[in-house]
């Protein structure tokens, strides 16, 4: 995404948003990408405010400067104002063109703009247990324990660790594995923080009755979020002093392109990414890339980003992944924490 218009130099940026009678201004000099700072902006006032905003979206660039609009579903939430300023305010932090990337940088320079998003917050990282992932993909017995299990994205969640004690093969894929225990725990922290605001902020927009309330649902995510913790320390440990990354059961990953091969696994899970922020990922790579990796069904949900809406192109996507020779089907499982059940989508090679 980039910012038409926007000065490379140095920048007052002044970002208010509104949800009901909350109200918050955060007003700064900032120098270099525009982009950068105003998502770092809207981090901050979710860390420190615990205030439900969504990542940004550029909408006018005019002579004063840049627009941005935050918006939930078709609501604008929030907006940020990236204002010109004069370049002695402030000395400029634009720092000098990097080198061109090698194809030898391409993966990796995907991973770190991938745990970037996640430690801006424009990517949340949650905590779900085994329970919740039965519920959001309708998993049976058979497809945990039938063959090997991809879990992509994994985020903080215990599905792998409860999984595993229970006798299933899971493997958890995320670009924020590769930070270590102590930074990666401190990152749980402060997502669990923001989402637990957000969730409360709209508490009577959802259906929390299979956790019984928010604050039971809250609790059950703390808990998660300890499961994996001491799990991800205790194997990455492992991992590092047998000089064996290889055989991580959380491998630093990112979609859309995965270190593993072809068929690698019986059943791939990607919750809470593709269509809950759909501008992270090239959503139709992403699928292929799991369908590459996986010999029977990848699942996929939920089907509509957190306040609800549902993805409007849930339909041409499907019927560019049927040209690719990818079938897909929408199942209802009978869960979802927003008032409309959609489902999860279903997707396999056919040839």
């Amino acid at each position: 995404m980039t910012a038409p218009g926007s000065p490379a130099d140095t920048l007052k940026l002044r970002l208010c948003a509104t949800r009901e009678d909350r109200t918050f201004t955060v007003e700064s000099l900032v120098g270099g990408p525009a982009e950068a700072q105003a998502r770092a902006q809207v981090a901050r006032l979710r860390r420190e405010h615990g205030f439900p905003l969504p990542a940004p979206d550029w909408e006018a660039a005019d002579d004063d400067g840049v627009v941005l609009l935050c918006r939930a579903g078709d609501a604008a939430v929030g907006s940020v104002r990236l204002v010109h300023a004069s370049p002695h305010a402030m000395p400029s932090t634009h720092a000098e063109p990097a080198e061109p990337a090698t194809a030898g940088t391409d993966t990796a320079d995907q991973l770190a703009g991938a745990a970037q998003a996640v430690i801006d917050g424009r990517v949340h990282l949650t905590s779900r247990t085994l329970d919740e992932y039965r519920l959001l993909f309708g998993l049976t017995d058979q497809d945990l324990l039938g063959g090997p299990v991809l879990d992509c994205p994994g985020g903080a969640s215990s599905f792998a660790a409860e999984s595993r004690a229970l006798g299933a093969q899971v493997t958890s894929a995320d670009p924020v594995y590769h930070l270590p225990p102590g930074e990666l725990e401190s990152l749980v922290r402060d997502h669990h923080e923001a989402t637990a605001a957000f969730g409360l902020a709209i508490a009577d927009q959802l259906d929390f009755s299979w956790a019984g309330s928010p604050e039971r649902h809250l609790e059950r995510w703390q808990n998660a979020a300890d499961t994996f913790l001491q799990d991800f320390t205790v194997l990455h440990d492992f991992a590092a002093d047998h000089g064996n990354p290889a055989a991580r059961a959380y491998v630093p990953a990112a979609l859309p392109e995965l270190p593993f091969a072809d068929r690698q696994f019986r059943i791939s899970l990607c919750g809470f990414l593709l269509f809950t922020f759909p501008g992270a990922v090239d959503q139709e790579a992403a699928i292929r890339e799991l369908v590459r990796v996986t010999e029977g069904e990848v699942l996929i949900g939920p089907l509509e980003d957190p306040l609800g809406s549902p993805c409007r192109t849930l339909d041409l996507l499907r019927t560019r992944l049927a040209d690719l020779g990818i079938t897909t089907a929408v199942r209802e499982i009978g869960y979802s924490i927003h008032p409309v059940q959609r489902g999860v989508l279903v997707c396999r090679r056919s040839r």
